[in-house]
């Protein structure tokens, strides 16, 4: 299984902002964060999103990064770096990517958690999927806020998430989700 891209989780700043962004460097596939700027001049160091088309399906994915880093890890984790909730930024982002990208879907791949993922979801309009992470919630049945998909395979690559969508004229139709328990012995 190959990787599009990865949102850094609140680990992966483990070894500060420049190894993180050393290691970064060696993937061949894009870290993707739009809620982390370098505070010495107030760039993203990762991209803000992704765009993948599958056949006729345009869909934008949207990186959100653990917005605490720098209240809830050692000062080193997030030496340079500042962090926000995704707010402000999340409604520019998916009118570009709607109105200039010409996307079908709109996907947020989050590390905020549970709770501030259903959260978000409430806040922010024309968000189609959470794909979320950090709280560890193995959630069977998806969680709809405000016409959004909202899913989470648990931790430790014990399940592997799987989401079927069906769409039509850029509007999700139906849909099926499924936890796959993955085990060494298989």
């Amino acid at each position: 299984m190959t990787l599009d891209a990865f949102v850094p989780g609140n680990w992966e700043y483990a070894y500060g902002p420049a190894q993180l962004l050393s290691l970064v460097e060696q993937l061949n596939f894009p870290a993707i964060a739009a809620n982390v700027y370098q505070t010495s001049n107030q760039k993203r160091p990762f991209l803000p999103y992704i765009i993948k088309e599958f056949n006729d399906l345009k869909v934008g994915i949207i990186g959100l990064t653990y917005p605490y880093v720098d209240k809830t890890m050692p000062d080193s984790f997030s030496e340079g770096f500042s962090f926000s909730l995704g707010l402000n930024e999340l409604p520019h982002l998916i009118d570009t990517l709607r109105s200039n990208e010409h996307v079908d879907l709109i996907v947020i791949n989050s590390h905020l958690g549970l709770p501030l993922d259903v959260k978000l979801a409430s806040m922010v309009n024309d968000i189609d999927v959470i794909m979320s992470g950090h709280s560890h919630d193995r959630i069977e049945q998806p969680i709809m806020q405000n016409g959004c998909i909202i899913v989470q395979a648990g931790s430790s690559g014990s399940f592997l998430g799987r989401l079927d969508l069906e769409v039509w004229n850029g509007k999700i139709k139906h849909f099926k989700h499924q936890l796959i328990p993955l085990f060494t012995d298989e």
